[in-house]
C-alpha cells in the first residue's frame, strides 16, 4: 500500500545526472573558447566552477541573491579566478552563462534506474532549485513527465528550497494537504532534507557519497532525514511499492 499521498522528488543529481552534463559542457566550452582547462594550481576547471557555484547557490537558498545575479556572478568569479593566458578572445560572463544554459537545457541525462523507479512510485511531483529555461526542456527530454503530476521550479516560485515559502507554495498547489502526507526525496541535506523537515514532511536523503567515492557526510541538527538510501531502488519499499 502506498504510504504517502504526495512524493516530492528533486531533479538534479537525484533523477537527472546534472554532474555529468555540467562537466561535459564546461570542458567543451573551455576547448571552444580557448581558455585553460586548469587553474594555476593545476586544479580541475569543473571543481573550481562547482566551488564557486555552490557558494552562490547557498546564498540563493538563503534569499540573499536573485537568480539573475547568480547566473552572471558565477561566471564573473570563474573568469576572475582562472589564468586566462591561453584565451583567444575577450570572454564576458553574460556570454558564458548564455552558452552554458543553452547547452545544459539540452542535456537531460537520466540517472540509471531513475526511470524505472519513478514509474514504479508514480505519480510524483518534481521540486527543483533551478532555472525554468533549463529545467523544463531537460525534464521534457528525459521521458519522465508521463509519471509527473507537478513541476515546481524555484525561479518560477520566487523562493528556493529550503525556504518555507517554497514548500508553502507546493502545499497550496497540491491542495494544502497535511505535510505528513508528503515525502521529500533528494540528495541535498541543506535544501531537500532541511526544507522538508522544517515544514513537517518526511524526508529521504539520497546519499550518493559511496557511489561517487567521496567521504560519507554526517547529517547535522535540522538536516537529519527520516530515511537514508544509497540506491534509488530503495525508494520503492519506503513508498510501499514492491
Amino acid at each position: 500500500m502506498r504510504r504517502y499521498r504526495h512524493i516530492l522528488i528533486d531533479a538534479d543529481n537525484t533523477i537527472l545526472n546534472f554532474a555529468v552534463c555540467e562537466r561535459r559542457i564546461l570542458e567543451t566550452m573551455a576547448r571552444e573558447y580557448g581558455f585553460m582547462p586548469r587553474t594555476r594550481e593545476d586544479e580541475d576547471l569543473t571543481a573550481v566552477y562547482r566551488r564557486i557555484n555552490a557558494s552562490l547557490w547557498r546564498e540563493f537558498e538563503q534569499g540573499s541573491i536573485t537568480p539573475d545575479e547568480l547566473k552572471i556572478e558565477r561566471f564573473r568569479r570563474l573568469i576572475e579566478h582562472l589564468d586566462f593566458t591561453a584565451i583567444s578572445r575577450p570572454v564576458r560572463p553574460e556570454f558564458l552563462n548564455e552558452q552554458f544554459i543553452l547547452r545544459l537545457s539540452g542535456c537531460p541525462d537520466v540517472i540509471p534506474t531513475a526511470a524505472a523507479v519513478v514509474a514504479a512510485i508514480a505519480p510524483v511531483s518534481i521540486v527543483t532549485n533551478g532555472f525554468a529555461d533549463v529545467q523544463r526542456p531537460r525534464l521534457e527530454a528525459s521521458g519522465l513527465l508521463p509519471y509527473v503530476d507537478h513541476v515546481f521550479i524555484s525561479e518560477e516560485i520566487g523562493a528556493a528550497k529550503p525556504q518555507k515559502a517554497f514548500f508553502d507554495h507546493v502545499l497550496a498547489e497540491l491542495g494544502t494537504p497535511d505535510p505528513g502526507e508528503c515525502l521529500v526525496v533528494g540528495d541535498s541535506l541543506s535544501s531537500d532534507i532541511a526544507g522538508g523537515n522544517a515544514v513537517g514532511m518526511d524526508t529521504v536523503w539520497y546519499d550518493r557519497s559511496e557511489m561517487l567515492g567521496e567521504p560519507q557526510r554526517t547529517p547535522t541538527d535540522g538536516h537529519v532525514p527520516t530515511f537514508r538510501i544509497t540506491r534509488l531502488v530503495e525508494l520503492r519499499s519506503i513508498v510501499g511499492v514492491e
